[in-house]
């Protein structure tokens, strides 16, 4: 019992120091990312992240349990894999030396976190095995998602997912034989409901109703799905390729009820279901 009790205790020491170190480094850019992430709606997912790696993590224990040999805590360890700690130790070099350049940039924080993997693999090949950061590689690749979006691409990419999307809800909503007229302005589609014995009801189609946070969301929980679930890789990747076009619909068909509400029960009505709807 004392040999193992040992193991554990150098098991556990391992794994402090890699936390430790971490947060050492990267405790203000996360803190930084979870205040982001409370106050911006296009960040939101940002919190589901952590969750999911520690569903990912638990899913892995057996796994680890069997890569790592308490054994040789306290013992020089035997390895097919050429100079891990050499290896490792230039890993972390190489994060560090993109953080340092990353934080004279436009995108610090982006940088930052881009690292993070990188220097976790490091210190998982220093304080343990290849074996080891074999398991843990889409644990450690999931990280990457922490990275905000760029704004620019974010801005870019909504601006012609709201024109995709007003279109096509201009058209069914034409189609129901409802009178309504498409414009842009300031570069923001407006659907306009026109009703006899009303004003007109204006509906913006901006950044935030053209589907683009639902896609971003999206492709989180469908990139852990996908991992997570059994089957063929090709039969994953079809069903996660699949998804996408089904939850931009799904966003049209949003868009087109909003307006429908808007038509029968008025404009407060059609807000409070935008609320409903887009949750």
């Amino acid at each position: 019992m004392k040999p193992h009790k040992n193991s554990n205790t150098a098991l556990s020491i391992k794994v402090a120091i890699i936390l430790f170190a971490t947060l050492a480094i990267y405790q203000q850019d996360l803190t930084i990312l979870g205040n982001e992430a409370i106050r911006s709606e296009l960040m939101n997912y940002i919190l589901t992240v952590p969750f999911l790696l520690a569903y990912l993590l638990y899913r892995k224990r057996k796994m680890l349990r069997a890569v790592i040999s308490f054994e040789t805590s306290t013992t020089k360890r035997k390895s097919t894999f050429p100079n891990e700690e050499v290896i490792g130790a230039l890993l972390c070099v190489t994060a560090f030396l993109l953080y340092w350049n990353g934080s004279y940039t436009f995108h610090p924080l982006e940088y930052h976190i881009l690292t993070l993997p990188i220097f976790i693999a490091g210190c998982i090949l220093i304080m343990f095995n290849a074996k080891t950061l074999k398991v843990l590689a889409f644990p450690i690749a999931f990280l990457l998602l922490l990275i905000p979006p760029p704004l620019e691409i974010v801005y870019a990419a909504g601006a012609s997912l709201s024109i995709i999307s007003s279109e096509a809800a201009y058209a069914i909503l034409k189609a129901t034989g409802l009178s309504v007229t498409l414009i842009a302005q300031y570069e923001t589609p407006i659907i306009t409901l026109i009703k006899p014995d009303s004003a007109p009801l204006p509906f913006a189609i901006d950044i935030a109703c053209a589907g683009l946070y639902s896609l971003i969301g999206f492709t989180i929980f469908a990139v852990f799905a996908a991992y997570i679930a059994r089957g063929a890789p090709w039969k994953k990747t079809a069903t996660l390729l699949a998804g996408f076009p089904l939850i931009y619909v799904l966003n049209i068909t949003r868009i087109t009820i909003i307006v429908l509400i808007g038509n029968y029960y008025g404009m407060e009505a059609a807000m409070q279901a935008f609320h409903l709807l887009g949750g």
